[in-house]
């Protein structure tokens, strides 16, 4: 007589065939996810054309300078040559973080960058406050008095740098950005930042300028980047 196979017990279903399963709580699931989650600012940040989403992001990044020197004031000792320059270095710097904006945002529609050339602008946003920095003689001012002023200096400078990052990272359509992305948006803060310090600010010492003002924009980037690898 021949033996009919049995399936593995760990194999072998024991439910009836004709019952059937409950999928609701899958579909539910998975609506909530989609069609009926609410979007968040991002979701609708993002879905702008890769214009109103560069503009958006200049238009945030000078609100947040606005608010900053408004705050703080402006430099009571400007005057004169004084004065031209560092507005002109300003304009400078604000012209840089725009341009750094604009390749953080850059839209899939226009191709990818090279990697090397992606790092290599990242870098180079990042880096340009310290060569800025790197000039104490072209900036008119005086020497901080204490660590004291330091400290207060790179602490309002970080969290405009901050809110200037922000107003880029807000406008960049994936969920988990590449690094390019985030040194761009990083270095566009850092840009903008340095230029509202040198409007607010009188400290020209080299350490001053080289901590307080230049490296604003690093900081923000090492924070951003590794908020964005524990979130992965």
């Amino acid at each position: 007589m021949k033996l009919e196979d049995e399936p593995h017990p760990l194999l072998r279903d024991d439910r009836d065939s004709s019952e059937p399963v409950d999928v609701s709580g899958l579909f539910a699931a998975v609506a909530a996810q989609t069609i009926d989650k609410t979007p968040s600012l991002h979701d609708r940040l993002v879905e702008l054309s890769t214009e109103l989403r560069t503009v958006g992001a200049l238009a945030g990044m000078l609100i947040v300078g606005g608010i900053a020197v408004a705050a703080l004031g402006i430099r009571a000792e400007l005057e004169g040559t004084d004065l031209l320059r560092v507005v002109a270095s300003v304009l400078i710097l604000v012209s840089l973080s725009a341009g750094s904006a604009g390749v953080a945002l850059r839209g899939l529609h226009r191709g990818a960058l090279e990697p090397g050339v992606a790092w290599g602008l990242g870098l180079f946003s990042l880096a340009l406050p310290l060569l800025f920095a790197s000039i104490p003689a072209w900036w008119p001012g005086l020497a901080p008095d204490g660590w004291a002023t330091h400290l207060t200096c790179f602490g309002r400078g970080l969290l405009t740098t901050v809110g200037t990052s922000t107003a880029v990272l807000l406008f960049i359509r994936t969920r988990h950005p590449v690094p390019t992305r985030l040194l761009a948006a990083s270095g566009a803060g850092g840009l903008s930042g340095m230029a509202v310090q040198q409007l607010v600010c009188s400290g020209n010492t080299p350490l001053h300028l080289l901590a307080c003002h230049g490296s604003l924009g690093f900081v923000v980037a090492g924070i951003v980047v590794f908020m964005a690898s524990m979130r992965d």
